[in-house]
């Protein structure tokens, strides 16, 4: 290779002078920064909160997301429908649903999921054989569904679940319990409510069961009228879930878990609504 032909290429290697000359000044320039500001490298680095990272997608923007769609086997016709079968996944945003059949119809933004269907909505899952869903708004209903919530570990069975937006739905026949499940045969948790109707609302922090029974260490309460209790550890007027402790006598006690009280009963206790 020539003298020359190695300049050429040195020069085509370096950056121009004046790019190099700012990349060294701003390189001065954040020395100085840090020089005033000095960090403390002998600890670990901590990550600090900011609102310029949206941990909830406004609802004006959901409708905006792309949808990923896979699965063994795609069909359609552009803009009008798709079709997925085996091993169907469909997601969008915090949404994702799975299940052996998945039909999604564009116009009206409507998924069809049929055999073992999956949907987890930001953490919340429910799982059964058949649902129909509206994206965006969250509409829609799921058939003969087991579910589980995020916030408190609750969960349940319902003969079918109508979703009336993305925070309130409808359980119908259905059982609610924040014990943990056990894997075993014949476990049964020490508390269940069982309602003919059981609205939760996510974003008022409220479940309201209507026609409830509540069943507490084998002892079940006459019919309720209705009850409300919430979904999460907050303070909240209404019924108030039993933890389940042994006093020095082996007799179980229910124990309020928002006011620590023991009270030698298998009911829960109810306040009057302020």
């Amino acid at each position: 290779m020539s003298r020359r032909e190695t300049l050429q290429r040195l020069r085509r290697a370096s950056p121009p002078l004046p790019l190099a000359v700012l990349s060294l000044a701003l390189l001065q320039a954040h020395g100085a920064s840090y020089a005033q500001s000095p960090v403390n490298l002998d600890g670990p680095l901590t990550l600090k909160r900011t609102p310029l990272l949206t941990e909830i997608i406004p609802p004006s923007e959901r409708g905006q997301l792309p949808s990923l769609v896979t699965g063994d086997r795609i069909s359609g016709r552009p803009d009008l429908d798709t079709i997925v079968e085996g091993n169907a996944a469909l997601r969008r945003g915090a949404l994702g649903i799975t299940a052996d059949r998945l039909e999604y119809y564009q116009p009206n933004d409507l998924a069809k999921a049929t055999g073992n269907v999956r949907v987890n909505q930001g953490g919340n899952v429910y799982e059964g054989p058949e649902l129909q869903l509206k994206l965006e708004t969250f509409e829609g209903f799921f058939n003969n569904v087991r579910y589980k919530f995020l916030a408190n570990e609750a969960h349940g069975e319902a003969q079918r679940i109508d979703f009336v937006d993305a925070n309130v739905s409808v359980a119908r026949q259905a059982t609610y319990t924040t014990c943990r499940r056990e894997d075993f045969p014949g476990w049964m948790p020490a508390w269940l409510l069982t309602a003919t109707t059981l609205t939760t609302d996510t974003e008022e922090n409220e479940g309201v069961a209507k026609n409830a029974r509540l069943s507490f260490m084998g002892i079940t309460t006459p019919p309720i009228p209705s009850v409300s209790f919430p979904l999460s550890s907050e303070r909240k007027s209404g019924l108030l879930p039993p933890t389940i402790g042994i006093d020095n006598t082996n007799a179980s006690r229910s124990r309020s878990r928002t006011t620590g009280t023991s009270r030698p009963t298998a009911t829960p206790r109810s306040r009057r609504r302020s």
